[in-house]
């Protein structure tokens, strides 16, 4: 018992989970409220409470070559890959943006490593914006995606720099992902 009480010492429900364990040996109708207590500390176990899209892409990539000085007006532009990903929103960033720009990088341009790393993650957001969404990983994604786009009103595009020049070209949420519709800017030293 008094293990059992040390473990749970290092919890956020320290107090109620002692008072359960005390009435439990008093009182077997106090059963309900241990169950509840061990149901709450296995949910904050998870691990995922209190993350984001944005505080985990940031603690991973934390150097400033992933984060542009280039920036568009009501956008995120994120480079962890082979290319950078641009959302563009309506009114200001929000945790949806974030998100759309952490499945597009996961799905479309990160590698294995980095999958494999962050596949949980990546399960809580398809979860979360990909209901009713089928087909392969990238095919949900991408559905994930277009609800997005269709709720907060986003468009997607890929970016690369190159030779002084920032070139985009719009990501669709379909096959093929990628459009042939892209521009080129130069940029001011």
């Amino acid at each position: 018992m008094r293990r059992i009480i040390g473990i749970f010492q290092r919890t956020l429900v320290m107090g109620p989970l002692i008072e359960a364990i005390g009435m439990f040996r008093k009182n077997v109708l106090a059963v309900p409220l241990v169950l509840t207590a061990l149901v709450a500390v296995g949910a904050h176990a998870s691990g995922n409470e209190g993350l984001s899209s944005q505080s985990i892409l940031r603690n991973d990539f934390s150097e400033q070559k992933y984060w542009p000085k280039y920036e568009v007006p009501r956008s995120i532009e994120f480079c962890g890959g082979d290319w950078c990903q641009e959302v563009t929103v309506k009114t200001k960033r929000t945790t949806a943006a974030w998100d759309a720009v952490f499945l597009m990088f996961y799905y479309f341009d990160a590698n294995d490593q980095y999958r494999e790393r962050r596949d949980e993650w990546a399960t809580v957001l398809l979860s979360k914006h990909g209901k009713k969404c089928v087909g392969t990983s990238e095919a949900k994604a991408a559905c994930a995606l277009g609800k997005l786009k269709e709720l907060h009103g986003f468009e997607y595009r890929r970016v690369q720099y190159d030779v002084g020049s920032r070139c985009s070209s719009n990501f669709e949420v379909k096959l093929p992902y990628f459009g042939n519709k892209g521009s080129c800017v130069r940029l001011r030293k």
